[in-house]
């Protein structure tokens, strides 16, 4: 366009303006690689939107805490864990028996052990003394959370181990989980 510098300027703008018009030259699809590339952006929106409507989408939350008591039996060869967490309070009515949770436990070895289970129960902790006052304003309370361990399941008795609890709080579409988020 602006290679021919003996061209003047009118003429050249007078080009560039008539390049400009031809709008329709730059839509085609001239070759079969072009088709391809249009069809699998297609496809890919097309996965993508269907995905939205018809997927689903795994909620959880982790809470970090400290192993209280461990080894207690319930019905047939589970045991089940203790453990005292900090939760706020909206997390503390999603919390649920029955939802599956998995847990990490550090070892005093230095190590990790990883369990299985489904969560049995969620009881808030009493406050200490002189604490009463400032519960109702405290964004996070300690609860007592109870993990009934999947059979086969052991776990020897030791009070105090640092823990990391996985609990599945339920599913969802994607398209309600970004709404969710925005908001």
């Amino acid at each position: 366009m602006f290679n021919n510098p003996f061209d003047s300027f009118h003429k050249t703008v007078g080009k560039a303006k008539k390049e400009r018009e031809r709008l329709d030259r730059l839509l085609t699809i001239s070759t079969p690689g072009e088709l391809a590339l249009v069809a699998v952006t297609g496809l890919v929106l097309l996965l993508f939107v269907a995905w939205l409507l018809f997927g689903t989408v795994a909620r959880s939350v982790t809470i970090e805490g400290v192993l209280v008591e461990a080894g207690e039996r319930h019905s047939g060869d589970n045991s089940s864990l203790q453990a005292v967490v900090w939760l706020e309070r909206g997390l503390v009515r999603q919390i649920e028996s029955g939802m599956p949770a998995s847990l990490e436990i550090d070892m005093t070895d230095g190590q990790a052990r990883g369990h299985a289970g489904v969560v049995a129960g969620l009881a808030a902790v009493p406050p200490a003394d002189g604490a009463a006052p400032f519960e109702s304003a405290a964004p996070v309370t300690p609860h007592r959370l109870q993990i009934i361990l999947d059979e086969g399941q052991e776990f020897p008795s030791a009070d105090g181990p640092a823990c990391r609890i996985v609990i599945e709080l339920g599913r969802q579409s994607p398209l309600a989980f970004f709404v969710r988020r925005q908001s």
